[in-house]
């Protein structure tokens, strides 16, 4: 396996990883998938045999149960290995339950912790892009997890525009974008941001 520094975080983290959106099975998910604990298991022992460190999940994933059973299958493998989720998608009814405020990340990120059962998360990502929240709320709601050794690394994942992840990229380490086969369009807008980013020009 290869392996990659994460950023600037230090941390050293499989160029593959295993992706959690077919555990749970629960509501709209269980089309994806539908792994418990039991297969979880088995699929992050062949993981981990092959040199993978690097598990993702989101708070989102079967409405938390993606969470549950990863944290179920981890066991005593959670030390050996970096654990990302991600926060923005209601999973509740109410107010202030969605998007990338201090208040909703805050709990979100305690619900993450419980249900993932550990006390810290290496990898925490912005799902997506919050418009109606400033950048500066949701980044200073980030510090305080990472002052608190409850978050190791805060990332950002979907950000609209090369402008915005400019902005972004100047503070969490990585930026996760969804990209494959059918979504070709963010490689050029990557691009820009890591010319900006090493201030270079761009023209």
């Amino acid at each position: 396996m290869e392996y990659r520094l994460l950023g600037a975080s230090g941390l050293e983290v499989s160029v593959l990883s295993f992706g959690t959106m077919t555990l749970g099975g629960e509501g709209r998910f269980a089309a994806i998938g539908n792994v418990q604990v039991e297969e979880a298991r088995r699929h992050i022992e062949i993981c981990m045999e092959a040199g993978v460190n690097l598990f993702d999940t989101a708070d989102i994933y079967s409405f938390g149960k993606s969470e549950e059973v990863l944290g179920q299958a981890l066991g005593a493998h959670r030390k050996d290995i970096v654990l990302a989720t991600k926060v923005f998608v209601r999973l509740e009814p109410g107010t202030n339950k969605s998007g990338l405020t201090r208040r909703h990340i805050l709990e979100a990120c305690e619900a993450s912790l419980r249900r993932l059962g550990t006390d810290y998360i290496d990898l925490y990502q912005s799902h997506n892009f919050d418009s109606l929240t400033p950048l500066d709320e949701t980044l200073r709601a980030f510090d305080v997890l990472v002052r608190g050794h409850v978050v190791q690394v805060r990332s950002c994942g979907e950000v609209p525009s090369p402008r915005r992840q400019h902005d972004c990229a100047a503070q969490p380490v990585r930026l996760q974008l969804m990209h494959g086969v059918g979504e070709r369009g963010k490689e050029r807008r990557v691009e820009v941001v890591r010319r900006r980013a090493a201030d270079l020009d761009v023209r």
